[in-house]
Order: C-alpha cells, then sequence, then structure tokens
C-alpha cells in the first residue's frame, strides 16, 4: 500500500513490491502469479477491513446520519491514499467492484446496508416510499460519477470536504419530507 500512495499502479514493479516486502520476485510470483493479481488481491484484503470497520458504524451508537457521514469519511480517505489507478483496476466501468467483491463480501455488504437503511426508515430519515433499489441505484450514479472525476484527475478525489458535500446531496434525496 505504501507504494500505492506513492505511485500510479502501473510505474510499480515487481522489483519495487519485492524490495519494498522484503521477499524475493519469485515469491510473489508464487502466490500471486502477476502484479495486477497481486493488487487485486490487496484490495480484497482492504474491502474486509472496510467491511469490518463499516459494521462497527452500523452498530455503534449514533444516528443513521451520523453513520453515513462516518462512513463516507471512511470511503474517501480509503480513496485518498490509494493512486488513481489502483482505483480505477479495481472498479469497473460503472465505479462498481466488479469481480472484486466476493460473494461473500457482497452478501455482507448488502446485509449491512439494508440494517442502515432500515436504521433510517425507523428514524423517519428515509422516506418509506423510497425503496432500497432506488437508494442503492443513487449510490451507484454517485459512485460513477466519482469514478469518472477520479480518473479525471480531479481534486474532489483528494478534497474529503467536497466529498462530504456530495454525501449531503445524497442525504438530502433521500430525506423523508
Amino acid at each position: 500500500m505504501k507504494l500505492l500512495e506513492k505511485y500510479e499502479l502501473d510505474k510499480i514493479t515487481i522489483h519495487q513490491i519485492a524490495e519494498h516486502a522484503s521477499v524475493s520476485r519469485a515469491t510473489i510470483y508464487k502466490h500471486f502469479g502477476d502484479k495486477e493479481n497481486l493488487y487485486h488481491e490487496t484490495f480484497k484484503d482492504i474491502i474486509d477491513e472496510s467491511l469490518k470497520d463499516i459494521e462497527k458504524i452500523i452498530d455503534g451508537e449514533g444516528d443513521f446520519e451520523s453513520k453515513f457521514r462516518e462512513i463516507t469519511s471512511l470511503k474517501g480517505n480509503i480513496m485518498k491514499t490509494t493512486s488513481n489507478s489502483y482505483v480505477s483496476m479495481s472498479l469497473g466501468n460503472t465505479g462498481e467492484l466488479e469481480g472484486v467483491l466476493s460473494e461473500e463480501q457482497q452478501i455482507k455488504s448488502n446485509e449491512m446496508v439494508k440494517r442502515l437503511f432500515k436504521q433510517g426508515r425507523e428514524e423517519g430519515f428515509i422516506g418509506q416510499d423510497i425503496s432500497d433499489e432506488s437508494i442503492l441505484d443513487l449510490l451507484k450514479v454517485i459512485r460513477s460519477g466519482l469514478k469518472i472525476l477520479k480518473d479525471e484527475r480531479d481534486p474532489i478525489m483528494m478534497d474529503i470536504h467536497r466529498l462530504m458535500a456530495v454525501n449531503d446531496l445524497f442525504i438530502n434525496a433521500i430525506k423523508a419530507h
């Protein structure tokens, strides 16, 4: 991860990775096959850790809005510390984690999102007339737009304040009126 904070994916060599990890290049090839598979596996580990952090937020104290803001901030910080090419490689054309999330991770993620939406409805924050599917569709649109901005190297991805403003727009869109 440290190399990804400094360099774009296509600029990092297996030699640099091996040197940074204090292992041989042969060890990396034996365990991962190639650089792209190594990054996919690393990204899966990042997702696992993120899911654990998000679950702690959802299961913790606080209202829907504060939890959603905390999750958005967490995700923003993850994207801020990774290179554009790393995120682009991990995200598909739609901004989704196509083929990166394992089935287990996808199920866990969906269950957590639904629990959070349920809390939002119970608190009267999310309109009863807005389905989970509609909210998820809106999130997909937002993620797609953020991916495009990241690909264009727009500073929004390095500016947590602008990311939180997008978060506010999302929250206002699902708010019960």
